[in-house]
């Protein structure tokens, strides 16, 4: 899967800086439900057919907008009017073209023109329930909520409830941002709950020593299990894609025998069951 994705990353972060002068910072892909609500303002779509089918949908808030438009136009938006959808349309013309070529490789594919959809949390309907949606969510999706964790631990919230989402965010980060920069946020947040949990006078909560030590094993303990099946589903990942293109590899090489097979006749001989003489006879196939 991740080969599929990687050329639209890949495309997106050039685009943005290229065009835009902005870094994007890609975060972890996941499937996402086609009933799930979402706050974009505009939306922009293009198809592909041939040996895939499919579509790459870029979504964004209006400011976001506004200011991709400012930056191609070198003009001032206010609101969403023609020159916006036209530049928007414009950047996803850009990304697929560019991935279409990445793609090429795996498949050849056509590309249709672009279709801007604008309005407050609009939706997208999808062709059928058998169709995958894949999100690339951006790296400040897992930030906040990192900062609201820590905030939540700080203040301990009514009877300490508030530890407790901390242990979420661990399986969060990991999971869409990848192992490193999941980890190096998980051990950020875990460094915050040490000098809260462990430090006299450090958060307005007092913490027993026990009580602590508990609390931050706990989160350690989660946290090396997401690693643990992270990594055990990517090597998994892996193997399969492994697998794939060698069956691939081997397709290949049956389809260009089969293009340029002789059929022969051997004789086998009975005995030792090994190719004795063999008789080839041409034919056009």
């Amino acid at each position: 899967m991740e080969k599929y994705i990687h050329p639209f990353i890949e495309v997106c972060e050039n685009v943005f800086r290229d065009f835009i002068g902005a870094e994007l910072t890609a975060e972890r892909p996941y499937f996402i439900d086609k009933k799930d609500a979402h706050e974009w303002d505009i939306s922009a779509v293009i198809g592909l057919t041939g040996e895939a089918r499919g579509a790459v949908v870029i979504s964004m808030k209006k400011a976001l907008a506004l200011k991709i438009t400012d930056q191609l136009t070198e003009t001032v938006h206010n609101d969403i009017d023609d020159e916006v959808l036209d530049a928007i349309g414009e950047i996803i013309n850009i990304i697929a073209g560019n991935a279409k070529r990445g793609l090429e490789e795996m498949f050849r594919l056509v590309i249709s023109l672009p279709t801007v959809v604008r309005g407050a949390n609009h939706s997208i309907s999808w062709p059928n329930d058998q169709t995958r949606i894949i999100c690339i969510p951006s790296f400040m999706t897992v930030v906040p909520f990192g900062v609201l964790c820590a905030f939540f631990f700080y203040g301990g919230g009514t009877a300490l409830s508030g530890i407790f989402w901390s242990f979420t965010f661990p399986m969060m980060a990991i999971f869409l941002l990848g192992r490193l920069w999941g980890i190096i946020l998980s051990t950020a947040l875990w460094g915050f709950m040490c000098c809260s949990a462990l430090i006299p006078n450090f958060s307005p909560v007092h913490f027993e020593l026990a009580y602590a030590s508990r609390i931050l094993s706990v989160y350690v303990l989660i946290s090396a299990l997401t690693l643990v099946y992270e990594h055990t589903k990517i090597t998994k990942d892996r193997w399969v894609e492994v697998l794939t293109k060698s069956l691939k590899e081997e397709r290949d090489t049956i389809t260009a025998m089969k293009d340029n097979l002789r059929v022969g006749l051997f004789f086998m001989d009975e005995e030792d069951v090994q190719f004795e003489d063999i008789l080839q006879i041409t034919f056009a196939l």
